[in-house]
């Protein structure tokens, strides 16, 4: 996986949405349907400390997108899913029985 200052794109230059919907023509349905992801599958992690290759770090912060999983170097817990309530084509929607956050914000 390459990081690519993904945030620090979007802070830039975002214009537009990607379709992440359930609808069977939404980006990611097209990307598994003609074989280019072997999971349906994506995950987003934002503001996790991630740095462009030779940027300063203290300039430059990196979120990622995965396509087809996830990146298991990226997390610090185990991987919890979440099912989603809602299909063909309307948001998704989980239901929420609890929450916990970390003393300090989480970072």
């Amino acid at each position: 996986m390459s990081k690519t200052g993904f945030l620090e794109n979007i802070r830039k230059s975002a214009n537009g949405i990607l379709g992440m919907s359930t609808s069977r023509n939404s980006f990611i349905n097209q990307l598994f349907a003609t074989g280019k992801l072997t999971k349906w599958q994506f995950s987003l992690c934002f503001n996790r400390q991630f740095y462009v290759n030779g940027t300063n770090p203290a300039k430059t912060e990196s979120g990622t997108m995965t396509l087809g999983g996830y990146e298991p170097l990226h997390l610090t817990t185990p991987m919890v899913y979440a099912k989603n309530t809602k299909q063909n084509g309307a948001p998704y929607s989980v239901y929420i029985s609890g929450m916990y956050l970390r003393k300090g914000g989480g970072q």
